[in-house]
Parts: C-alpha cells; sequence; structure tokens
C-alpha cells in the first residue's frame, strides 16, 4: 500500500515490530479527509474528487444544455428582442446544476475541503448557490482556470498550501478543544488515562506528542492497551506483549475508529499522549 505524503519525513528510520509504524503517516500524511476541486465557468464545471492521498476518485463534467451562452452582438436587431435576460437565465441555471451535482459528490465522499477556482464572478455564484454545510468548506483559489491553458501545477501549490494550512487550522482548533474539556471528562492526558479510554473505545481523537521511547503493554486484541498489567487481567486478556507507545496506540485508535493528530508545542500532554473523548 502507497501512501502520499504532505512532505517526507526528515530522516529514515526502520523499524521490526509486529505492529505498523502508523505515526509518519499522521505526522506527514494527507489531511485526512477526501476533498473537491471545481474548475466552474458560465457554462458549467469540471468536478474532480479526491482521496486523502491526493488520488483522483471521481471526474466528471456538468455542461448546460441551454442556448444562448454567449450574448449575441447587434442585440438591437429588430424582430429578435433582447437576448441577455436568457443569457443569464442559462447561466444561472449552470451554476444550479453544477452546485447540485458538487453537493451530491461532497456528501457522497465526505469532502472537505471544496476547492472553487474559475472566473471570479462563477466562482462567487457557485458558492452562493450551495447549501450552507458546503459552503462553509468551500475555499475560493485565486488561480487556475476551466481552460486547457490552465497552469495547474500552480494550482495543485495552492491547493497543498491550502491543504497544509488546514492542518494547522486544525492543531489549533484541537488544542482549543482540549483545553475546554479538561476537567470536564472529555479530555485525558498520560499513558494510563489514554490506555484506559483506548480499551473502552471511548477516544474521539488521539493526540500524540512526543512519546520517547516509552512502552506499553498489549493484549489478545490490538485495542487493549494498558499503561500496566492489571488492567488487562481486568479485560480478561490472556497474553500481553510489550510494544512501543508509538506503535500500539496509533493502532488501536484505528480499530476504535478514532481519529489521530500529530501535536506540535501547542499542547505538551503527560507522557507526551492525550485524547478527546465521545462521551
Amino acid at each position: 500500500m502507497h501512501e502520499r505524503l504532505v512532505r517526507p519525513p526528515l530522516r529514515t528510520e526502520v523499524r521490526v515490530s509486529e505492529l505498523p509504524y502508523l505515526l509518519p503517516l499522521v505526522e506527514h500524511g494527507a489531511s485526512g479527509r477526501p476533498y473537491l476541486v471545481v474548475a466552474v465557468d458560465h457554462t458549467g464545471g469540471d468536478l474532480t474528487v479526491y482521496d486523502q492521498q491526493g488520488t483522483a476518485l471521481d471526474e466528471e463534467t456538468v455542461a448546460g444544455e441551454g442556448y444562448p451562452i454567449h450574448k449575441a452582438s447587434g442585440a438591437q436587431t429588430p424582430g429578435y428582442g433582447d437576448p441577455e435576460p436568457r443569457v443569464e437565465e442559462q447561466r444561472h441555471r449552470n451554476i444550479a446544476a453544477l452546485a447540485d451535482r458538487l453537493t451530491e459528490l461532497a456528501d457522497e465522499h465526505r469532502c472537505e475541503p471544496v476547492f472553487v477556482i474559475g472566473e471570479i464572478r462563477s466562482r462567487s455564484d457557485l458558492v452562493e448557490a450551495l447549501p450552507q454545510r458546503i459552503k462553509e468548506v468551500s475555499m475560493q483559489l485565486q488561480t487556475g482556470s476551466r481552460g486547457e491553458g490552465s497552469d495547474r501545477e500552480r494550482t495543485g501549490e495552492h491547493i497543498e498550501q491550502a491543504l497544509a494550512q488546514q492542518r494547522l487550522t486544525e492543531m489549533d482548533e484541537t488544542a482549543e478543544r482540549y483545553r475546554a474539556g479538561a476537567g470536564t471528562g472529555l479530555a485525558v492526558e498520560g499513558l494510563s488515562e489514554v490506555t484506559a479510554a483506548l480499551r473502552q473505545r471511548r477516544v474521539d481523537m488521539l493526540i500524540l506528542g512526543d512519546l520517547g521511547d516509552v512502552t506499553v503493554l498489549v493484549g489478545d486484541d490490538p485495542s487493549l492497551v494498558a499503561a500496566d498489567s492489571g488492567a488487562l487481567s481486568e479485560m480478561g486478556s490472556g497474553s500481553e506483549r510489550i510494544h512501543r507507545a508509538d506503535e500500539a496506540l496509533p493502532f488501536a485508535a484505528v480499530t476504535s475508529g478514532a481519529a489521530m493528530l500529530r501535536m506540535d508545542e501547542r499542547l505538551t500532554p503527560a507522557d507526551g499522549v492525550a485524547a478527546l473523548l465521545r462521551y
């Protein structure tokens, strides 16, 4: 399995273990969510859904079928009337059809964010036509167009920068959530508290700081992690193996469906690990 990283790890590290080493993917991987790019003009748009690693999953075009698309010259010609209202009506229909399909794809693939490129007016009109939930995760980029001459490389660079900024924003929001939840039972720190929450499948997001070389115990099931053997015995585990915490904890989080975030100096939890809880 190949994963696309936002940036390469600073150094090469070789591990030999029964458990996969997921920390580099958490730290250097993509946003963790599919995202969508739409190139729009007055005739319609091109939609591309990308997975978490930046691989295209779905590509399609939404184009208006009505005419006229362009305003006719010589609009004052007797007997033909003013074509401008018809042009604007068709343009709005094209934008509405594109907004509907974009919403369907964004909901189906749970895309976040949605990048909008293309004509300035068409970009603004498209975003305005989207439902609020999609509008809130939409981002207009001041680069790129729908035409063949569009600088796709430059557009890709802007998207990567936006995704990197999203990761920083996510760290800010997570740190804020953690501070708000501390003392309320919805945020815990330290190996003992976090491993207990993982065993109970209560972890919504695992926050990984500097774990160093610390180890934990893993039971019969990968989700059974503990700071001491007594906790595993209480769970009825018939075995216990010693593993590095930076391998065992992320793997336990994956088995329970928890999200993960590699945290920088915004938070320095006890033992280098913390968690936001579901309840």
